[in-house]
């Protein structure tokens, strides 16, 4: 039987991914080979250099820290 307070287990290795070979004038066959690889093996990584902004993700953790009620209330389409 599950135990509900059970603390899952943490990952040791999780493979981190540089990204910075897909920006303009960089190789990227290389990262290429190196994210199918590790798809292949564990499906999870990090990926560093990506270029993305901490803006959304910062969006995101405020809009979640709200009551569920607010939740709710958010505009949805017929996608999500």
């Amino acid at each position: 039987m599950n135990d509900p307070n059970r603390t899952p287990p943490v990952a040791k290795n999780i493979p981190i991914l540089d990204m910075t070979p897909l920006y303009p004038g960089a190789g990227n066959k290389d990262l290429a080979r190196e994210v199918n690889e590790v798809c292949k093996l564990t499906a999870v990584f990090y990926v560093t250099n990506h270029g993305v902004s901490r803006q959304p993700f910062d969006a995101s953790r405020l809009f979640f820290k709200q009551p569920v009620e607010v939740h709710m209330r958010a505009l949805k389409d017929k996608f999500h």
